[in-house]
């Protein structure tokens, strides 16, 4: 909860505690959840040999204990990585495989994955090709619609940027992730790429001024250095 809704501070002395009370029970589910709550942190602060230590113990883990949805989560963790180390187009070929029958909206993962990359032209093959799925209400949501508002952004999608800037509202402030795993940053940025994209271009340099400021208080430069470059790219 602390995560989600931004209180990141007391969210990393509340994981160091759940820690210190989990390790030496070894309640490893336990352990799994806090490791994907301080995993994207550290990837987004730029501290990559951190993360991929505890990448290095999940794979670990996975050779010797039944855990739901493990390979997806080893996947979105790789994902996390790879966006701030610079190297998503090395993660797509695993996302093409995942999105043949894995129950997530891989196929939106994907997309991200390419504009990300500087490969619009590619996303928009791929997205008249499949479109986009449409997102459900669970706990997925806000990282759904946030990707949806870049790829919306990314290949010029104004209905749909404004649809996911309907649902994205009320968020702001808020952490863009899928539950405790895979934070992105604000919800703001993605909600500053939506209005761009229909053209609200003071309504997004609002919620790009808001983003940097939670980026700042956060302590999670690069995600402030990806959103300066949309700002260029937008004109916001």
């Amino acid at each position: 909860m602390l995560g989600e809704t931004g209180r990141i501070d007391r969210m990393q002395a509340e994981i160091d505690r759940a820690r210190g009370i989990a390790e030496p029970l070894r309640m490893t589910y336990v352990l799994v959840v806090l490791s994907d709550l301080d995993f994207a942190w550290l990837a987004m602060r730029g501290r990559f040999a951190e993360a991929e230590r505890i990448i290095a113990w999940r794979e670990g883990l996975a050779a010797g204990e039944s855990i739901p949805t493990h390979a997806e989560s080893l996947v979105g963790a790789r994902m996390a990585l790879g966006l701030w180390q610079g190297r998503a187009a090395e993660l797509l070929p695993a996302f093409e495989e995942f999105a043949a029958h894995s129950p997530f909206n891989m196929n939106l993962l994907v997309l991200a994955l390419l504009v990300r990359d500087g490969r619009v032209a590619e996303a928009r093959a791929r997205y008249d090709r499949h479109g986009l799925r449409p997102v459900g209400d669970d706990w997925m949501s806000v990282i759904e619609h946030c990707l949806t508002a870049e790829v919306a952004f990314a290949l010029g999608l104004p209905a749909v940027a404004r649809a996911a800037y309907r649902w994205l509202s009320p968020y702001a402030g808020r952490v863009c992730s899928a539950g405790f795993s895979l934070a992105m940053g604000p919800v703001d940025a993605f909600l500053a790429l939506a209005a761009a994209a229909t053209g609200e271009l003071r309504v997004a340099a609002g919620h790009a001024d808001d983003a940097l400021a939670l980026c700042a208080r956060w302590e999670i430069p690069l995600v402030a250095r990806w959103l300066r470059g949309r700002r260029e790219q937008g004109g916001c």
